[in-house]
């Protein structure tokens, strides 16, 4: 094999590694496990969610601690509370949801239908909710489901007598029940169903107050789907088209129920990746598309929603989100446009963007050329980079963004970096951050501009001394990851390669013929990165000719300055 073919072999090798694929997971874990904590762990995740009717969150009662009061002006006040989990709580307030259900439960209040005893039991909802949420004790839950709760609210729920308000007071306490729902599968699975008749009912007859009922319905539903296997399923194959009512339910356009059927489906893309497939059949992609062409004002939360929503169907396999992306024409530049709109680099909606546009740029080769060239996102991806030292937010995810860029075949989107001379000194800059993760995303940065195009860019960014990023990454290989390892002795190789008197020189002054050496020992379980380590030691270190290294006694100038790439 010829030095050239070799040196494409190689080209090719690396574009291939330094593509998303080995990385992504980073940027969805952390998103994954907190949207699971608060729809599993946090009963204050339904609570902070705005009502259409009802009380707002801002008014919700919520526990005092009293660590505050002073205790001896307050003679009476340790007989007046209890210890419940760790929290003072008012003893006549624990008892109030106990009591409320054996009020719910007395016979004539559900059978006879007389309207004094339906206004009884709205105001005994209305108590039994806002009581549920002014409790943060586990004890009270348990206790109430235990005493049949669930199937309580679930009477009131099937009974056709029940007024709408009832009905709405009722689904709103299992929501705040919801949370226990995987150690009450059973109670809750008829819950369930209750809530899926109502979801699928074709009643046009005050259409809007069953929309605000199908709406509250749509927050137990997601709460239920994200913890039971069987629960999902049954939402999902309720008629034969379960999935595909919650997506119709969108075209309706009303903002907040559209933000509350992405929440609830984003549930099941979270809990179960097979979903994928099944809501791109029920056309989620074409509600996804109605939803940014055609709502003209929406809200943080349903946008943030919404790009979560197409951010999980395009996570795992590349062909779906061809089809994604096919579904959804110039996704690219309505994203960028998105980016434009959010108020700060703090909204919600800024890392779903990044991670899609991370993940699509490599489908298509005008998405990294329309994006370099694109104000708006040149504007971001500078605000974010130009950063101080200490504010690392979406560092990570933009110079990931931007190494899948500069992977690809299009040269264009290598002047936008080089031109701007800023730019690339603190891509170099940050590549030294204290940040692992920021450090490493820069690194592979910088590498895919020296490498692509047969190196053609190299010396400029050679101009700025990029070495010493690499070289401290192999001088600390104790802390760092296989990944980076590779990525840092490939970069050695390069340099080598393209300048080997003073690259074979400089490597040699800093020890770092040394390190790759030691990390063909600490590293021999991984084949993959010794076999790096030894060839690059084989060709430019141990096998050089004597006319190509620098005399020992001039590696170290009288000054100990840096040496420096004469180009």
């Amino acid at each position: 094999m010829d030095s050239q073919q070799e040196n494409d072999q190689r080209i090719n090798q690396r574009i291939n590694f330094y593509k998303p694929q080995p990385t992504k997971d980073d940027y969805f874990d952390q998103r994954q496990n907190f949207a699971t904590k608060i729809r599993r762990d946090n009963k204050n995740s339904v609570i902070h969610r705005k009502r259409l009717n009802g009380i707002s969150a801002e008014n919700l009662i919520h526990i005092k601690e009293i660590s505050n009061v002073d205790m001896s002006s307050s003679g009476s006040l340790q007989h007046n509370m209890i210890i419940i989990n760790g929290q003072s709580q008012d003893p006549d307030q624990h008892i109030q949801v106990l009591q409320l259900l054996q009020k719910l439960m007395q016979p004539e209040q559900i059978v006879e239908g007389i309207a004094q005893d339906k206004k009884k039991d709205l105001l005994y909802l209305r108590e039994l909710r806002q009581a549920l949420i002014a409790h943060q004790d586990e004890l009270t839950f348990h206790q109430f489901i235990l005493k049949g709760g669930i199937k309580v609210l679930t009477s009131y729920i099937i009974d056709s007598k029940t007024n709408q308000q009832s009905k709405e007071e009722a689904i709103w306490a299992l929501t705040n029940l919801s949370i226990f729902s995987g150690s009450y599968e059973a109670d809750f699975m008829e819950a369930c169903e209750a809530l899926l008749h109502i979801l699928h009912s074709d009643k046009i007859d005050n259409l809007g107050s069953l929309l605000n009922l199908k709406q509250q319905c749509l927050k137990t539903l997601g709460n239920l789907a994200i913890d039971s296997e069987k629960m999902r399923h049954q939402i999902a194959n309720f008629n034969g088209n379960g999935l595909k009512t919650i997506i119709d339910l969108i075209y309706f356009n009303r903002a907040p129920l559209t933000e509350q059927c992405f929440w609830t489906l984003n549930n099941f893309l979270i809990a179960d990746f097979q979903y994928n497939q099944l809501c791109i059949q029920q056309g989620l992609c074409k509600a996804i598309n109605n939803t940014i062409d055609k709502v003209q004002v929406k809200s943080e939360d349903l946008l943030s929603e919404m790009l979560w929503c197409l951010h999980y169907l395009i996570r795992n396999e590349e062909q779906v989100a061809q089809f994604v992306c096919e579904q959804i024409p110039n996704l690219h530049k309505k994203l960028a446009a998105e980016l434009e709109s959010s108020v700060s680099i703090t909204s919600n909606i800024v890392r779903p963007i990044i991670n899609i546009l991370g993940n699509i740029i490599p489908l298509r080769l005008e998405y990294g050329h329309d994006l370099m060239y694109d104000e708006k996102f040149q504007t971001f991806i500078l605000t974010i980079l130009f950063q101080p030292d200490d504010q690392n937010l979406y560092k990570k995810e933009c110079l990931w963004v931007l190494s899948n860029i500069l992977a690809g075949p299009s040269e264009h989107n290598f002047e936008f970096i080089l031109e701007n001379k800023n730019l690339l000194e603190q891509i170099i800059h940050i590549a030294s951050s204290q940040d692992y993760q920021v450090k490493k995303e820069a690194l592979v940065t910088l590498y895919n501009l020296c490498e692509n195009h047969q190196n053609r860019y190299l010396q400029k960014v050679m101009s700025k001394n990029p070495s010493q990023a690499f070289f401290q990454v192999l001088q600390n290989y104790f802390t760092c990851d296989p990944y980076l390892l590779k990525v840092s002795i490939s970069f050695c190789s390069l340099i080598c390669e393209k300048y080997p008197e003073q690259a074979i020189k400089l490597i040699q002054q800093e020890n770092i013929s040394e390190m790759i050496e030691n990390i063909q020992y600490k590293y021999e379980q991984n084949p993959e990165l010794v076999q790096l380590s030894s060839s690059f030691l084989e060709k430019y270190i141990y096998n050089i000719s004597h006319d190509a290294v620098v005399d020992e006694s001039s590696m170290h100038d009288t000054n100990n300055e840096k040496m420096s790439f004469n180009i």
